[in-house]
């Protein structure tokens, strides 16, 4: 945002209007999440105000609503980011990626690999989304919550990756720092346990009908 404020750089406002979305409805979705793994973690004890557990669970669940609910910026995201600038944004956005997914070489060559089948899935789904919308304007919308979703954990993978190429190369500078190791050892978990999860957004996206047109206005 200081850049395209103080630079007057509109590919980075478009950025910013692209990511937005994103920023404020995957991570409020993975925050109520987390936020009940937290009372789990605790079990019937979670549900007692002394462990604060509860709490953090009432507070990051406006979260999802009080800045325009998660499916208002879903929506934001798919017609008025994506499709309105034809994807251009997008694809300067995932170029960035790809540069990621080449640097991650030898001992990182499986975060790579990982990042990489997200990232052409997240391709298929953009390409997907932006051929359907034109003449089926509310199929796509009623997708768009899962392209929301699948975006973040790709973006997730993304920054995750990032942060091991840096440990990497700290450690091989010579930092005995135990700070990289847990950062490479935490973006593997993630490749391997959390971004899998996009594959089931993805395939909401390509192989979704258009089910919701049989519910008229009035049903709801």
């Amino acid at each position: 945002m200081d850049r395209a404020h103080h630079l007057k750089d509109a590919e980075q406002q478009s950025r910013i209007d692209l990511v937005i979305p994103v920023i404020k409805g995957w991570l409020t979705e993975v925050g109520v999440e987390l936020a009940s793994l937290g009372m789990q973690v605790h079990g019937g004890m979670g549900y007692i105000e002394e462990t604060g557990a509860a709490q953090y669970l009432r507070d990051v669940r406006i979260a999802a609503i009080y800045e325009g609910t998660n499916g208002i910026q879903a929506q934001d995201l798919v017609a008025r980011k994506l499709c309105r600038d034809g994807g251009r944004a997008m694809v300067a956005l995932l170029a960035e990626v790809d540069a990621t997914v080449t640097a991650c070489d030898g001992e990182l060559a499986g975060i790579g690999a990982g990042l990489q089948r997200g990232l052409e899935e997240l391709r298929r789904t953009t390409a997907h989304l932006l051929a359907e919308y034109s003449g089926n304007e509310e199929v796509v919308m009623g997708k768009a919550f899962d392209y929301l979703m699948q975006l973040g954990y790709v973006m997730g993978a993304w920054h995750m990756a990032r942060a091991a190429v840096v440990s990497v190369a700290k450690l091989a500078g010579g930092s005995d720092n135990p700070f990289y190791e847990r950062k490479m050892a935490t973006t593997r978990f993630y490749m391997e346990n959390i971004l899998p999860r996009a594959r089931g957004y993805a395939a909401v996206i390509l192989d979704g009908g258009p089910a919701l047109r049989d519910y008229p206005q009035d049903w709801l």
